[in-house]
């Protein structure tokens, strides 16, 4: 279980948090953990073991990447990334 199994950044501009963890993942401005297992398709290879896996979403993140900052409580501050979602939304 003490295993990071996944870690993803919602860029679907039309995604609303619904309770459905497929979509939920995939909402603009969201940061999802995966921790525990994880089956040989996703793993790349052998599975990696653990006793269960748990998904964590955060709304409202903001990320740093290479000491800057890109996402700021849910928002872009990025200048592409912000034209992306700007364009796309």
């Amino acid at each position: 279980m003490y295993t990071v199994a996944h870690v993803s950044f919602g860029f679907l501009p039309h995604a609303k948090p619904s309770g459905i963890c497929t979509e939920d993942e995939r909402t603009w401005g969201i940061n999802m953990w995966g921790f525990g297992y994880q089956g040989p398709m996703y793993s790349g290879g052998e599975p990696r073991a653990a006793s269960t896996h748990a998904d964590g979403i955060g709304l409202n993140t903001s990320v740093w990447m290479d000491g800057e900052l890109i996402m700021d409580k849910g928002t872009m501050v990025d200048k592409e990334l912000r034209g992306l979602e700007l364009l796309l939304r």
